[in-house]
């Protein structure tokens, strides 16, 4: 099982209950973390963008320059800084989104929908940047995704080094899955985070290069300094030429005949 299985299939349970609703009235499917870092009495604040503008989805935001986060500092750490960085490498598209670290969506229901079907491919802890791929792909409106500042407190979230791992080959397994449109430098990126595992990502956050623990998250979308084979050095890992020579000899070695 999974967390982002688990809150699909509530999702699609809450849409279940909206047919059978009266639908004069626009709805809007909110999910949550389970350790509550949010007050869920800031419900309203997801709402409010799905129902006053042409917002569809609102994104609860850490790092949000209105946020407050209780008994943490006002700046993202180096794994909320690299979590950004990956993500926004794969998906520019939705790069004006903040940051996701606080899992809190308020969503048009008929929009949760559309982003349901065909179901997501993520089930892991990555799949919320699935969601909003999947909404900025339906409608192709910049406003689609609006940011919205929240009061939080870090609690039980888990940032272990195997969940982190999951979470980045999450990103790369929608990336991959999603058919977008080819891209070297994206596709580098996806190779990268399929190559990690706990020990190398334990060196790279240690290694973190600068360009990435000094820069503002928000400018990661459209930054590109710091290259798979810089991150890779960091990691104490082989090149990006090296590595997808050695996948080509491993797809070789099990292709038949």
């Amino acid at each position: 099982s999974s967390n982002g299985g688990a809150l699909q299939y509530a999702m699609q349970m809450a849409l279940d209950q909206y047919d059978e609703m009266q639908k004069s009235l626009k709805h809007v499917v909110v999910y949550t973390d389970a350790d509550l870092s949010t007050h869920m009495g800031q419900v309203g604040l997801l709402v409010e963008p799905v129902i006053g503008s042409s917002a569809v989805v609102g994104v609860g935001s850490a790092w949000h320059a209105k946020s407050v986060g209780l008994d943490v500092g006002q700046e993202p750490g180096v794994v909320d800084k690299l979590t950004m960085f990956f993500w926004k490498q794969l998906f520019p598209e939705i790069g004006h989104v903040v940051d996701t670290r606080i899992c809190l969506r308020g969503m048009d229901a008929e929009m949760c929908r559309r982003m349901l079907s065909p179901a997501p491919l993520e089930r892991g802890s990555g799949f919320d940047v699935e969601l909003l791929v999947n909404a900025n792909c339906l409608t192709f409106n910049p406003h689609t995704l609006q940011n919205v500042p929240m009061c939080w407190e870090p609690t039980t979230m888990d940032n272990s080094i195997h969940h982190l791992v999951d979470m980045m080959k999450g990103f790369s397994r929608t990336y991959q899955g999603i058919g977008l449109d080819p891209d070297t430098w994206r596709d580098s990126m996806a190779l990268f985070m399929d190559d990690l595992d706990a020990q190398s990502l334990s060196t790279l956050i240690a290694n973190c290069p600068d360009g990435i623990s000094s820069k503002d998250g928000v400018d990661f979308a459209s930054y590109r300094d710091v290259t798979a084979d810089d991150l890779r050095k960091a990691a104490g890992m082989i090149s990006v030429k090296a590595a997808a020579s050695t996948r080509k000899k491993e797809k070789a070695a099990i292709s038949p005949g």
